[in-house]
């Protein structure tokens, strides 16, 4: 990306930052197999990685730049999620991951993205988007209790982009 500023520092591998912190990982849940969502995957060689179908199909197909094959060369463990043709809040594909409504993954339009609702202990429930693309339109708006957390203000907040690109 010739027109970003280039502000690397030591590179310190997700795996390392949660064995350090004493954090265990038994699973890794992939929201959308693209290079830059992927890019940990070989930190994480041993763990099974669940993953809607449409996204591992994605991810054995595509060509760069959409994915890098190294990223998926030390041969990820998939495990396809299996969701129901179960609407929710404007999706009309979901999967509830524990039964209770709290962590209830959703559907995205393009290449088996994924969305995940999160609904705490005193009711607030968020929805993370994961990538900005514009989906919006495909889908019915949120209802207004329900706050949306996506990567798209990001760029500029942290001013690695320049207008044009945002």
């Amino acid at each position: 990306m010739p027109w970003r500023e280039k502000r690397y520092g030591a590179v310190s591998p997700a795996r390392d930052q949660l064995d350090r912190d004493g954090i265990a990982v038994d699973r890794v849940l992939l929201a959308c197999a693209r290079w830059e969502h992927a890019s940990g995957l070989a930190d994480f060689a041993e763990l099974p990685v669940l993953a809607s179908a449409e996204s591992i199909a994605y991810a054995a197909h595509a060509t760069p730049p959409a994915v890098v094959p190294a990223q998926f060369a030390h041969g990820v463990r998939w495990r396809p999620l299996a969701f129901q043709r179960r609407a929710y809040l404007g999706f009309d594909e979901s999967l509830d991951l524990f039964g209770d409504e709290r962590l209830v993954l959703v559907k995205r339009p393009g290449h088996g993205a994924l969305g995940l609702f999160l609904t705490l202990d005193d009711g607030r429930r968020y929805f993370f988007a994961g990538d900005p693309e514009d989906d919006r339109s495909s889908q019915k708006p949120l209802p207004a209790q329900i706050l949306r957390v996506d990567a798209s203000a990001a760029p500029s907040r942290l001013g690695f982009y320049p207008h044009w690109i945002e």
